[in-house]
């Protein structure tokens, strides 16, 4: 058997492809927009044709259908690209001798390519997001082409002789993937490896930690009840007994010191974006809290920070801004113990309150 040469057509056709300006995005993000480079990984299965060349006039292909399954990695490189590496075994043909079977050709592939995003179906959605939301987020339905190269390993059973005449191959594809907001994703992608090798393949990919919203203007503006001056000293808050919370967060817990949010906590934030986007006219305070260790004004500009980061995090999902109040009080209402470990992990929190 011999397999088949590259598939120059084709790949001269995805070339145009991946290099046609986008014409869909109506109003793009501003410029000083930062793109957030996320490295994502996955996996899929398939139905795959193969097609090998016979050898000669006495050989046939028997059956041409079998299954793929693959493992790949990427990194999103920009609101249009992603490069990809990928490894797959596509199953294997059938071949004939004089009608009659006599083994198989097996296909295994590795290789890297690269992934142009052509549209999305999410614009913007807020007073801060962009018709090209979806894009920036890798979130909602978007369509993209593929173009690559890799390699091709054959085996065979019952010792059948095969000659591979192009370890080398142009890889192409077209797909759809569909990106939810907890970062995973499900791909349906047509790819060709080379010519003798089709797939149809249903893929689902993770991408490793959160995209921020763009914020330039809206959450900028957002009224914090205690400012935080750059060159003054912040006044502190009396102790005050704390209202009961509207939404309790068991597991938004902020690491000492730090006020970025965790994606463990996205599955809390999203329940709260839900109830928020269920009842347009309830308004909010996202109160900051912190543990004892440190100053007292520290502490209260971290807890607005805190906040602050909530605030961003649900906007970014949907969240209209006019529903969003911040608000910060340091170390002065304490949930636990401040003596001990688990104690002060228990008051590095937000609560949510509704507005009086």
């Amino acid at each position: 058997m011999k397999q088949r040469a590259n598939g120059i057509g084709t790949a001269a056709a995805l070339v145009a492809l991946l290099l046609t300006p986008l014409t869909s995005v109506a109003q793009d993000s501003p410029e000083d927009r930062s793109f957030d480079r996320r490295w994502y990984l996955g996996a899929g299965a398939g139905a795959t044709r193969l097609e090998p060349e016979p050898r000669s006039t006495s050989m046939s292909i028997g059956d041409k259908s079998s299954t793929s399954g693959s493992l790949f990695f990427g990194r999103d490189i920009s609101k249009q690209l992603s490069v990809e590496g990928h490894l797959a075994t596509l199953g294997d043909a059938g071949v004939n001798f004089l009608g009659a079977p006599v083994g198989e050709l097996d296909y295994t592939v590795a290789g890297i390519s690269a992934i142009r995003y052509l549209g999305n179906t999410r614009g913007a959605d807020g007073p801060n997001t962009f018709d090209d939301e979806g894009l920036y987020r890798r979130e909602g339905l978007s369509f993209y082409a593929r173009l690559g190269l890799g390699g091709m390993r054959n085996s065979s059973t019952n010792n059948l002789l095969y000659e591979t005449r192009n370890n080398v191959h142009v890889m192409g594809g077209v797909g759809a993937e569909y990106g939810f907001t907890n970062g995973f994703a499900v791909r349906l992608e047509a790819t060709a490896y080379d010519t003798d090798a089709r797939e149809l393949s249903l893929r689902v990919l993770k991408r490793l930690g959160s995209s921020s919203a763009y914020a330039g203007s809206a959450l900028a503006a957002l009224p914090a009840v205690v400012p935080v001056p750059a060159a003054t000293p912040t006044p502190v808050p009396a102790p005050t007994t704390a209202a009961p919370p509207l939404f309790s967060f068991d597991n938004v817990l902020f690491a000492f010191d730090k006020s970025d949010i965790n994606p463990t906590y996205a599955r809390e934030l999203e329940s709260l974006a839900r109830v928020l986007k269920d009842n347009p006219g309830l308004r909010v305070v996202v109160e900051g809290h912190t543990d004892a260790i440190g100053s007292e004004v520290y502490n209260q500009a971290l807890s607005i920070r805190r906040a602050r980061a909530v605030v961003d995090y649900l906007f970014s999902i949907g969240v209209t801004v006019d529903q969003l109040e911040v608000r910060g009080f340091g170390e002065t209402r304490p949930v636990a113990d401040n003596a001990t470990r688990a104690g002060r992990a228990q008051n590095r929190r937000v609560d949510v309150v509704k507005q009086q």
